[in-house]
């Protein structure tokens, strides 16, 4: 009996840990990014293909290779990576 109230705990919990995860999740079309060390956010995945953008793609490949999971990471200030995306996004 143990086992089993232990079982209907973890059903019950399951679904809300999802929905605590959509929430946490980009919307559909968008990257979380951290440039720097410490500023975040997300941005369109059609800026990636840009040339400028794609330069600090290439930067973040070097540095941390294309395995790396979760959060993409560029190794620059946030003043260029800003620049970066307004040269990419017309601005």
């Amino acid at each position: 009996m143990g086992q089993r109230a232990g079982r209907i705990k973890e059903e019950r919990l399951l679904p809300a840990r999802r929905k605590e995860e959509r929430t946490t999740r980009p919307p559909r079309g968008y990257v979380p990014v951290l440039v720097g060390t410490d500023e975040g956010g997300k941005e369109h995945i059609s800026l990636f293909g840009h040339h400028a953008v794609a330069a600090l793609l290439e930067i973040a490949a070097q540095e941390f290779g294309y395995q790396a999971q979760g959060v993409l990471r560029i190794p620059c200030c946030a003043d260029l990576f800003r620049r970066q995306v307004g040269v990419a996004s017309g601005t």
